[in-house]
């Protein structure tokens, strides 16, 4: 069975070899014979308007003008018409030699709108590696909207047949945690004026918003005692927990900081217990004490804040 995706998962291997799959053949030579009719159309239109204006009356001034828009009109039309027949157009150029090329790297999606009287149109593109490619709608809003990715496509038409997600970008702890760095990477982002290095700094930003999302997940009722640590929440929580993104200091003392800068959240400080509950209560986010489910589980801290699960793993001191 054909994946229905926009990007086939069957078709992977033929694409990473420089090949079309049988099926992608039929697809793109029905759409081919689609081109070639609209071309067709379009000539036959060419040709009436121009004999229309070549033999249409007029004032006198315009005489030797009109032969010359008809003789235009039909010049375009029996280029468009060989064309079709020909099969010179780049998209028959591309079926007839089967080959796919790829590209890789940051990706950046544009749309271009077209408008005329009652209608419009919007062609849709993904650049890579300074490599525009042209795709179809459910392409365009299926693919991230920043991310590294590998591109397959037709050399001539550069149309797109496939695509594939690729590594993230490495970015260390350190320069995650860096509010100078996130900084940077965000003027990078959104205010460079070399395209490719925007993508990748996007591509940063992805990448940090893909590890704030494994550290966090939706908040759930704790685990079975038996599956927790065996010493009191107290004791088993003391020591700093973090994640690429943070890190939390739970002292003997009853003081907390918690450190955020990449997340705008900075440095904060304040007091954490466990109530006769066994809940954590913790004045670190503001609004007063808040007390809340947390739990120790082998080598993971998991902290219920709202709706949200945050998972954490001890850090050095």
């Amino acid at each position: 069975m054909n994946d229905p995706s926009p990007f086939p998962q069957d078709a992977l291997e033929a694409n990473r070899a420089g090949k079309l799959t049988q099926a992608q053949r039929v697809g793109w030579r029905r759409n081919d014979r689609g081109l070639r009719k609209t071309e067709l159309q379009f000539a036959l239109f060419i040709t009436i308007l121009g004999l229309v204006v070549w033999f249409a009356t007029g004032p006198s001034q315009d005489a030797a003008l009109k032969p010359l828009i008809g003789i235009g009109c039909l010049i375009i039309a029996g280029f468009l018409v060989v064309r079709s027949f020909l099969g010179a157009d780049p998209l028959t150029h591309d079926l007839r030699s089967g080959r796919v090329e790829m590209v890789e790297g940051a990706i950046t999606k544009t749309s271009v709108s077209a408008h005329s009287r009652g209608s419009s149109s919007t062609s849709y593109y993904f650049t890579v590696a300074g490599t525009r490619v042209s795709v179809g709608l459910a392409a365009y809003q299926a693919a991230p909207e920043a991310g590294m990715v590998r591109l397959y496509y037709l050399p001539h038409s550069h149309h797109l047949v496939n695509m594939e997600r690729i590594a993230d970008t490495s970015l260390s702890q350190e320069t995650m945690r860096s509010p100078e760095a996130v900084r940077e990477i965000m003027k990078e982002a959104f205010h460079s004026h070399d395209p490719n290095q925007a993508a990748e700094a996007r591509a940063h930003l992805a990448t940090m918003g893909d590890v704030i999302k494994s550290s966090a997940s939706k908040a759930t009722a704790p685990p079975p005692v038996a599956s927790r640590d065996s010493r009191p929440l107290a004791e088993a929580i003391l020591g700093t927990w973090g994640s690429a993104m943070m890190s939390v200091t739970f002292a003997a003392d009853g003081s907390l900081t918690a450190d955020m800068p990449a997340m705008g959240g900075g440095s904060r400080r304040g007091h954490w217990s466990v109530d006769s509950s066994g809940h954590l209560v913790s004045d670190v986010m503001g609004g007063g004490a808040m007390p809340t489910n947390a739990w120790v589980s082998g080598d993971e801290l998991t902290v219920n804040i709202g709706t949200t699960g945050l998972t954490l793993q001890p850090q050095a001191g």
